[in-house]
């Protein structure tokens, strides 16, 4: 990453987009990573920043759908679970098999419904500053 800074300040959704970028351009799969922040803090643009460095250019919110999958050079699945109550429910869709996919990114919005019974390598935390500015702090497990 371009600072050695446990916290980052963007600026604009662009910005966000850029450090999502530069996390994507330091990591390999398997990745499982947790994006924690409240409603409109930016989970979807840090995902969407981050598949496109892998050349994916649309991302949507996997609110309704819990998971959506995008392809290119590498796998990502981006997986909101704001709309469960427990693991469990995500058995029946899969998640527990696809965080074994050796080949994908698996990034998932409200990971503290699942954080007891997953290990995340990787923590973002996303808080909303102002309209536009976001305060966002990594933590590599």
């Amino acid at each position: 990453m371009r600072t050695a800074k446990s916290e980052i300040i963007t600026h604009s959704p662009e910005d966000t987009r850029e450090l999502a970028k530069e996390l994507a351009s330091n990591l390999k799969p398997p990745k499982l990573i947790a994006l924690f922040g409240e409603l409109g803090a930016g989970k979807t643009t840090f995902v969407q920043g981050f598949a496109e460095y892998f050349g994916i250019k649309t991302v949507r919110s996997p609110s309704f759908t819990l998971i959506n999958e995008y392809k290119n050079s590498v796998k990502i699945y981006h997986v909101d679970l704001y709309r469960i109550e427990d693991a469990g429910e995500l058995y029946p869709a899969g998640f527990f098999d696809l965080i074994q996919d050796k080949n994908a990114f698996v990034l998932v919005e409200w990971p503290e419904k699942i954080q007891d019974v997953v290990k995340f390598d990787v923590m973002v935390y996303i808080f909303h500053l102002d309209e536009l500015s976001r305060k966002i702090k990594f933590q590599f497990i």
